[in-house]
């Protein structure tokens, strides 16, 4: 974690995998966490989820993301989103299941507004 004290901008990009990108069907999503240089600095994945709630509830499906050092530091986080309508929210623990913080999307009619607390608040 100490590596990111240092960076100012993290790139995120999506892994899509050749059956997906053919047939058009959800499967579960990795992602590369890079820096602006396109250095690998983390390894995401979603560890959670069924076929059938990506098929149907797509963008608003529950999900959990694990991710893990793509060099020597060891880190491990857990992404946590419950289904919800509205009003998302997602809680980010440590490996050992600690609660970090929460990220919480505020009420806005135009524009996406999302609140980060750590862990008290």
């Amino acid at each position: 974690m100490e590596i990111l004290s240092s960076i100012s901008d993290l790139v995120v990009r999506q892994r899509k995998e050749l059956a997906e990108i053919i047939t058009g069907f959800e499967t579960k999503n990795a992602y590369s966490i890079e820096d602006v240089h396109g250095q690998q600095l983390y390894v995401a994945a979603e560890a959670s989820g069924s076929t059938m709630m990506r098929i149907f509830l797509r963008a608003l499906r529950p999900f959990i993301i694990r991710i893990f050092a793509a060099g020597s530091e060891a880190i491990s986080l857990k992404i946590t989103r419950p289904f919800r309508w509205y009003f998302h929210r997602v809680e980010v623990e440590n490996g050992q299941g600690e609660l970090l913080g929460v990220v919480e999307r505020q009420f806005a009619l135009l524009s996406r507004i999302y609140v980060v607390s750590c862990a008290g608040g």
